[in-house]
């Protein structure tokens, strides 16, 4: 079973009328016939045919399916049927490509916002043949003119994608995004790293502007991950850990916004704010327990009179579960020194998990 249509043939059509056209000078009507041969050409590619059949055996197999289209039924056969898309697809068949419907091409009246649809399209076929060194200069070229849309700038996480996208590219091309290689340099157009730590930095303001600020981090997150893996992948485990401390700062911030303030205290910790943890046990262990000890006489020497530093060196014993043989608590004392062993036991559980999180 082969389509009806001869796509090869139609995209070759449009092709040779639009290059016509613009010898003529007539750009605004090349611009329709490119976009033409395009779409034809890309569903020429029988390839999408066995997906398309299987994928239109379960639409037909809906037990609703004959009630639903039996009015679309009784004007294809009465030949009622002029729009745009029934030419382009044959129905019950429905080719799927990285394009806009005509419908929609015809009513976007910004060509800024259809430069950055072409671009995004461009992009998506080289990514999808692999060729990532072009693709992300296209994806890179599509997010900037997102950006001057009115739907970028309501919708700031489309341009953010495109440029998320433009980043992973880029290092699935070069394996980094600090600089691209010199041997890579041909061309003056490939973005060294300036142009995309630019990029980054746009990427990440576009996202958190985002309305909703738990899906905004949520995006944020996910994207690091990406670059994260994409890093490993190529070995560069620098680059890697930096997109890693990124993503936990983003989740943290993701989970805060979902009212998860658990977790997003476990996030906090499993990053920079372990550092802040071992400080206040620190603070804790050779400053406020010593105090309390001391200045409530909450324990006793064997011999002699309780000193300061003793108070600091029972305070330590007791944090590491060490016997002493010189002191022993009294009255509240012997409460506190069961409270400080539970916390450093809490202590000891949370450096694990630290650990373990640190070699995920």
């Amino acid at each position: 079973m082969m389509p009806s249509v001869d796509y090869a043939a139609e995209g070759k059509k449009y092709l040779e009328q639009g290059l016509k056209l613009v010898r003529n000078g007539d750009i605004d009507n090349a611009i329709e016939c490119f976009y033409h041969a395009a779409v034809a050409f890309d569903r020429a590619q029988y390839s999408k045919l066995i997906p398309t059949l299987w994928e239109t055996i379960g639409n037909l197999l809906e037990p609703s399916f004959k009630e639903y289209s039996s009015k679309y039924f009784e004007a294809l056969q009465k030949g009622n049927i002029q729009e745009v898309d029934e030419k382009w697809y044959q129905f019950p068949l429905a080719y799927h490509i990285k394009a806009a419907s005509y419908f929609d091409w015809k009513k976007q009246n910004d060509p800024i916002h259809k430069q950055a649809w072409v671009y995004e399209w461009a992009a998506e076929q080289l990514q999808h043949l692999a060729l990532y060194e072009p693709a992300y200069t296209l994806f890179f070229r599509a997010a900037e003119k997102a950006e001057q849309t009115k739907t970028g700038k309501a919708y700031p996480g489309w341009p953010a994608k495109l440029y998320q996208r433009a980043i992973l590219n880029f290092i699935r091309s070069y394996g980094t995004i600090e600089h691209a290689p010199i041997k890579h340099r041909i061309k003056k157009d490939i973005p060294d790293k300036e142009m995309i730590e630019e990029g980054l930095k746009r990427m990440e303001k576009r996202y958190v502007e985002i309305k909703d600020q738990a899906e905004a981090y949520g995006s944020l997150a996910m994207a690091y991950r990406l670059f994260k893996s994409a890093l490993l992948e190529g070995g560069n485990l620098t680059e890697a850990e930096r997109f890693k401390i990124k993503e936990r700062s983003a989740l943290m911030r993701y989970y805060f916004y979902k009212r998860n303030y658990f977790r997003a205290i476990l996030e906090w910790l499993s990053g920079p704010g372990f550092k802040y943890f071992i400080l206040v046990l620190l603070v804790i262990t050779l400053f406020i327990f010593p105090c309390i000890y001391y200045k409530w006489n909450l324990v006793a020497p064997v011999r002699g009179k309780l000193t300061y530093l003793d108070a600091i060196f029972y305070s330590i014993g007791s944090a590491l579960n060490i016997g002493h043989s010189e002191f022993y608590a009294v009255g509240s004392g012997k409460f506190l020194n069961i409270l400080q062993a539970a916390f450093s036991w809490l202590a000891l559980g949370m450096l694990i998990w630290w650990l373990t999180r640190r070699l995920e």
